[in-house]
């Protein structure tokens, strides 16, 4: 089973373990080897200390078990760390109500007029109130600026000082792809932005350079906890392209991302000129950043009704 080059001594080996190996004729081995970061040897403990020489790393894994890294084929790695590390995050499975107490926990903690971003929360709720959204809302913070993003991140829900923060009242045009939501009979926005009107409330929380950076450092330790060595980030802004080449010079970023360049997106007012995508691509790549990938948006999300 085992393939030794001779004429080249492994940087590290692994032994005196059981080894997933993914090969059907021979599953399980002792150990590894690596070399240049490539997989140079599977076999036995014996078998690879005979190729070990004096500047070799050999760790001794003590019957613990090792198998190939994981990758995650569509994730929004950033995205995921900055709701972590700086947003209200209830979970995919909480209540109205948990997420309610979770924003007047946060408002509670934070001086008056100032920005309270997270979620999620599901388009069923809002189908269900009886009142304005930005109501319901207000009642859990009525003195921040409260935006929350629902489980799909296509849809915002403000309250009624978010709304006047931005600007956004019965004479606010819907923005080319995307919807205000307004009361039937008056026409006054009711606090739920559809796709790209989520714009006119993103500029107000835009995450700065150290909370990305933040980030990238929190979300490359929780994948590492997970068994993730690599995932594709499903589409990223020239300044989250700059939190991971930044954060892969700067040794932070141990684990392979393949990044989706935005071509369009919820968070643009248009396209992304070619030049500019083919500008980002080599101005970004790096060992671990992989930027031969663009992302484009068709259409929007079934909960929200924004699918052609």
């Amino acid at each position: 089973m085992s393939q030794h080059i001779k004429e080249n001594s492994p940087d590290e080996i692994w032994i005196n373990g059981t080894v997933l190996t993914l090969d059907s004729e021979h599953p399980q081995a002792e150990g590894l080897s690596i070399l240049n970061g490539k997989v140079l040897q599977v076999g036995s403990s014996s078998e690879l200390l005979k190729s070990a020489s004096s500047q070799t790393i050999v760790h001794d894994l003590g019957g613990q078990f090792l198998m190939p890294g994981l990758i995650d084929t569509h994730a929004h790695g950033i995205w995921g760390a900055l709701r972590d590390k700086f947003e209200v995050y209830v979970g995919l499975s909480s209540s109205l109500e948990g997420l309610m107490l979770a924003v007047t926990d946060r408002a509670s903690k934070v001086p008056a007029n100032q920005w309270i971003s997270g979620g999620p929360w599901h388009m069923s709720w809002i189908d269900a109130f009886q009142k304005a959204p930005k109501e319901v809302l207000d009642l859990a913070a009525p003195h921040h600026f409260v935006a929350l993003k629902d489980v799909t991140y296509h849809t915002a829900w403000l309250n009624t000082a978010a709304l006047k923060a931005c600007g956004i009242d019965r004479n606010t045009p819907d923005p080319e792809g995307g919807r205000i939501g307004r009361d039937s009979l008056t026409g006054e926005p009711n606090g739920i932005l559809y796709e790209k009107a989520q714009n006119l409330v993103r500029r107000f929380i835009v995450p700065s350079q150290v909370q990305l950076e933040h980030a990238v450092k929190h979300m490359s330790t929780y994948f590492h906890s997970l068994g993730l060595t690599g995932f594709k980030e499903a589409m990223a802004s020239e300044a989250e392209l700059e939190a991971y080449y930044s954060a892969d010079k700067n040794g932070t970023l141990n684990l392979h991302v393949a990044v989706h360049m935005a071509l369009n997106s919820l968070t643009l007012e248009g396209m992304t000129p070619i030049e500019k995508l083919l500008e980002w691509r080599d101005q970004f790549a790096s060992e671990h950043v992989h930027t031969a990938y663009v992302k484009l948006f068709l259409d929007g999300v079934a909960p929200s009704l924004t699918t052609c």
